[in-house]
């Protein structure tokens, strides 16, 4: 939760019960949000592809009129049809909120904290499925412009993007070389390059890549700044072929946030290191303490978390490593998906908070 003048956003993780259904699961959602008096800004549900309709059903049911995107997650065909893993909501109190459409559709919504104006966008994709993997991707990245475009933004706002691309593994070399062309015509090397996660996941729609992307404008404030941050114990993504930075600090009087990229089992080197799963957690849990540490952090700030696994049998790994070594468990949901490096096992993201 961040609270900055009279506004406040929350981040509500839910991970299924056990015997819970959707609809209950959107029900509870509802009742966290109502008590906080908050609207939704943005949806991500870890849902299979078939129930898609039951998602649309529950969620009009809850909350009426959804007029704010939903990221529908459906993983990659070996999590059981009926099972739902977790729904992840962005929501917002105390401010005024312009929701953003695209030709009907809900997109993003916009507002402020009184220091930076915020864009918060979801579902985004190339709405011509006939091209090829690399020209949706493409696509969809000047798609983000042209929304962006009327609310008085362009590219160089974008602070972190979600990449969730359908079987990865197949085409992971053609969407770096499609996001790094579409960086260097834009210049974005050299200025800002935006935290992101890229991992392999299906949509319903079945494009390519949908996305999710948080952009921000600063007002002539001292102290509001969107800053990259590196990874004390990782080389930049940069240097192997992948455009994004590995953490991302924003920072507005009294509130700083830190924004981690998804992030594995990679060495300073770049190269993937350990081949199995409790390894890889481990290290990767090394990698993600050396970044909330060198930004005055711990996991205690963790206020959001997506967990990637590529096998489901692993659920609950990161679980038994935080209480091994007395970390409090992490507001997350798991997530099944392919990693974007055939031997990478797991995968997480996460977002730390702390008022100053």
């Amino acid at each position: 939760m961040r609270c900055v003048g009279e506004l406040t956003e929350y981040d509500i993780t839910l991970a299924a019960q056990p015997g819970e259904t959707l609809e209950q699961m959107v029900g509870r959602l509802a009742e966290q949000l109502h008590s906080a008096d908050a609207e939704m800004l943005r949806l991500v549900a870890l849902a299979p592809v078939g129930m898609k309709d039951r998602l649309d059903g529950a969620l009009a049911d809850a909350f009426g009129e959804v007029d704010w995107p939903v990221t529908q997650l459906c993983g990659v065909g070996t999590v059981p049809e009926g099972q739902v893993l977790g729904l992840q909501a962005h929501a917002l109190a105390g401010a005024v909120i312009d929701r953003v459409e695209y030709e009907g559709r809900p997109i993003g919504s916009m507002y402020s904290d009184g220091y930076a104006q915020y864009v918060l966008l979801g579902n985004l994709f190339d709405p011509d499925l006939s091209k090829s993997r690399y020209d949706q991707c493409r696509g969809t990245f000047e798609f983000m412009e042209q929304v962006l475009d009327p609310l008085g933004m362009d590219f160089h706002n974008i602070v972190r993007t979600w990449l969730f691309a359908d079987r990865i593994l197949e085409w992971y070399g053609d969407l770096n070389k499609a996001r790094s062309s579409f960086f260097t015509d834009r210049g974005v090397f050299g200025r800002r390059v935006p935290a992101s996660t890229g991992v392999g996941i299906g949509n319903p729609f079945g494009a390519a890549m949908v996305t999710d992307v948080l952009a921000m404008l600063p007002a002539e404030t001292d102290g509001c700044v969107a800053e990259p941050t590196p990874s004390p114990l990782q080389c930049a993504a940069l240097d192997y072929g992948s455009a994004f930075s590995r953490a991302m600090e924003l920072r507005v009087p009294g509130s700083r946030r830190l924004l981690i990229s998804g992030t594995a089992s990679i060495e300073p080197g770049g190269a993937t290191v350990h081949d199995t799963i409790d390894e890889q957690i481990d290290w990767t849990m090394q990698v993600v303490e050396a970044l909330l540490r060198s930004r005055g952090m711990d996991h205690g700030d963790v206020c959001r978390a997506i967990v990637y696994y590529a096998n489901p049998d692993w659920f609950g790994k990161l679980e038994e490593w935080q209480t091994a070594h007395d970390v409090d468990l992490y507001p997350a949901t798991n997530a099944q998906a392919d990693i974007c490096r055939d031997d990478l096992l797991f995968e997480i993201e996460l977002d730390a908070e702390i008022a100053e």
